[in-house]
């Protein structure tokens, strides 16, 4: 009888991270198909889908005892393009495109930043975090916030329909701005890893339901809120933090 080789074979609990991730990928290069077709709402839904994928492949691969480096690094390249470079475009066909040098500069350096982002996080990762860093914070707005930071005027002009919205220069301050945010060194929100006082868990239980509600009923006006409650919350890391 002539000996086989054994069959390599892979369990499908294993994979089942990496299709998560490989779906958020798809997902955020759908995003860019819709927006060159000018189809802004099912643009921004698919970032929004991203985000979600994204924060389940991670605790999906824990739960499966499925994490992997390989599996660590397809994320990252899905972030990129999913939160760097589809959110960055959508941009430029909605609002910046008619200024062709000045809207891709923005493109262009928010979506760098995003990359240098995404690479600190891989090497702090490795290093197993900054020992100068508070904890329970992360460095810096994470990929999946800064996407929706920058999509935010789009959000706006779908709730509202205010032309304002459109306007070059504050579509390309938003790119800058968190672009620079993203590269910062600012404690911002670990939701993870927030912890809730006793007294305020009811308060926090009406909030997350209002937040629900609303996303529910007024989708865009939802997300436009989450936004702003996020710009509103950096200035409170850095109080409770007391880190600059």
């Amino acid at each position: 009888m002539v000996n086989k080789k054994p069959i390599h074979e892979i369990s499908i609990r294993l994979m089942i991270p990496n299709i998560i991730t490989i779906l958020s990928f798809c997902s955020g290069l759908t995003s860019i198909r819709f927006a060159l077709e000018g189809r802004w709402e099912g643009a921004v839904l698919c970032i929004v889908i991203s985000m979600i994928l994204d924060g389940m492949d991670g605790r999906v691969a824990r739960l499966l005892g499925a994490t992997s480096r390989f599996g660590a690094l397809l994320d990252s390249l899905a972030d990129l393009v999913c939160f760097g470079f589809a959110p960055a475009f959508l941009i430029y066909c909605f609002a910046v495109g008619k200024f062709i040098k000045f809207g891709w500069s923005g493109v262009m350096f928010y979506t760098t930043c995003m990359a240098l982002r995404l690479a600190r996080f891989n090497a702090l990762e490795e290093q197993g975090g900054s020992s100068d860093f508070p904890k329970n914070y992360f460095m810096g707005v994470p990929a999946p916030a800064g996407a929706l930071l920058v999509v935010t005027p789009v959000c706006c002009y779908l709730a509202t329909d205010m032309m304002i919205f459109t306007s070059f220069t504050l579509n390309v301050a938003i790119l800058w701005c968190v672009g620079l945010l993203l590269i910062s060194r600012i404690p911002t929100l670990c939701l993870k890893n927030m912890r809730i006082q006793q007294a305020w868990i009811l308060v926090c239980a009406i909030f997350f339901v209002l937040s629900v509600v609303l996303l529910y009923t007024h989708v865009w006006l939802g997300l436009g809120c989450m936004s702003l409650c996020y710009v509103l919350s950096i200035p409170y890391t850095l109080f409770r933090s007391k880190y600059i």
